[in-house]
């Protein structure tokens, strides 16, 4: 079961009426779904050119023309290391552009 699923039916069951929580969910939801295509998708593409190392919830790509890369596919968010320089809120596209063209 993915974390995306997991997180639903955790959110069916609870029975409060808490429109806060409710948004909570929907949050980490997102997160999820967001991490599980990283995964399914651009990781494959990444690891055939890349070093890549999983750290839980990054991950280290190593290339030679930026250096080390951190992502962060919860937040879709991207630390070029060697410039100290975050890709914030569009890092998916930045990696589609930059690395798997």
């Amino acid at each position: 079961m993915k974390e995306s699923e997991r997180i639903r039916k955790e959110m069916n069951e609870d029975d409060s009426d808490n429109d806060w929580r409710d948004v909570n969910y929907l949050r980490k939801i997102e997160r999820a779904i967001r991490k599980e295509s990283f995964e399914e998708t651009l990781l494959i593409g990444l690891q055939k050119k890349y070093k890549i190392v999983n750290n839980g919830g990054s991950y280290e790509i190593f290339t030679e023309k930026f250096g080390r890369l951190i992502f962060y596919p919860k937040a879709n968010s991207l630390l070029i290391t060697r410039d100290n320089y975050w890709v914030k809120h569009y890092a998916i596209k930045w990696i589609n552009k930059y690395l798997l063209l």
